[in-house]
């Protein structure tokens, strides 16, 4: 069982394999269907990637019947999550206000006035999860300071100005944290 590549799916593949952003099982797939070009037997790559050559055979049939998009997993069922964005649009009116909430007592608000029942740890993840997708968002390639512009400066240089201008995800998630971990006595 070998897998023959063209030039340019050598290259992708090549590229996958060494990409920071790909899950590795989609790298050691990349890397097997690689070492089958070059001639290597299936058992040689299982020991190899230390899998086995089951592992390795399924990977190549994937390859041959789904292509590049046999590489990555398919989507996991899993449980529902019991809340949505107009529940997390609640949380960050919460969070807005004067007084601090820890994430215990968010959740604890939550149940009577939303009808969501969320453990603090899970308000914790959320909420984490959230800021990190939302600062991704916002986030912007970073560039040595030599070659930002006047905007990029200023968003990069002055973190007080951006927390005055809008919401600031980072302090507020600071103060959950720090609320959250006083709730829980660390």
């Amino acid at each position: 069982m070998q897998v023959k590549l063209s030039e340019s799916e050598d290259i992708t593949l090549e590229q996958l394999s060494l990409a920071n952003a790909i899950a590795k099982r989609t790298k050691q797939r990349a890397m097997a269907l690689r070492l089958s070009h070059q001639g290597w037997s299936v058992t040689q790559i299982g020991d190899y990637l230390k899998c086995t050559p089951q592992t390795v055979r399924k990977t190549i049939h994937r390859w041959e019947t789904q292509g590049l998009m046999g590489l990555w997993d398919n989507p996991r069922s899993g449980r529902k999550r019991s809340w949505d964005e107009e529940d997390w649009q609640y949380l960050e009116k919460c969070l807005n206000e004067e007084c601090g909430y820890t994430s215990k007592q968010l959740a604890e608000k939550l149940e009577p006035e939303r009808q969501v029942k969320l453990g603090a740890e899970q308000i914790r993840r959320i909420l984490k999860k959230k800021l990190a997708l939302e600062e991704n968002k916002k986030a912007t390639p970073f560039k040595p300071e030599s070659q930002r512009s006047g905007s990029q400066k200023a968003r990069f240089g002055n973190a007080e100005e951006v927390g005055r201008n809008g919401f600031n995800h980072l302090n507020v998630f600071r103060r959950v944290r720090m609320l959250s971990s006083k709730s829980v006595g660390l």
